[in-house]
């Protein structure tokens, strides 16, 4: 089967994603998204997640002393509270 040139469909890779007219609008959409799907999460979950993204990153041996939880807990703890998060985020109601 033929296909015509004007039929096809070319991919711009020359047009950068990040300098798009619309990437302040579309970033305050998903930072509110997250936001949102992040206060639904229980409150140990919320301190979890704050105290993984602190910059600098801490040990997960000061993570356990600052949550009074094993370290081998911390990184299934992390993963269930992001599906959780997840599920908000799509409606679900894990959550």
């Amino acid at each position: 089967m033929r296909v015509a040139l004007e039929d096809v469909v070319v991919l711009d890779l020359t047009t950068d994603p990040d300098s798009s007219a619309d990437r302040p609008v579309l970033t305050a959409d998903r930072d509110q998204l997250l936001w949102a799907a992040f206060s639904r999460l229980p409150g140990p979950c919320q301190r979890l997640l704050r105290i993984l993204i602190a910059d600098p990153p801490l040990p997960y041996e000061r993570v356990s002393e600052l949550l009074d939880m094993p370290i081998g807990s911390i990184g299934p703890t992390r993963a269930r509270c992001l599906q959780k998060m997840l599920s908000a985020m799509e409606g679900t109601s894990d959550a």
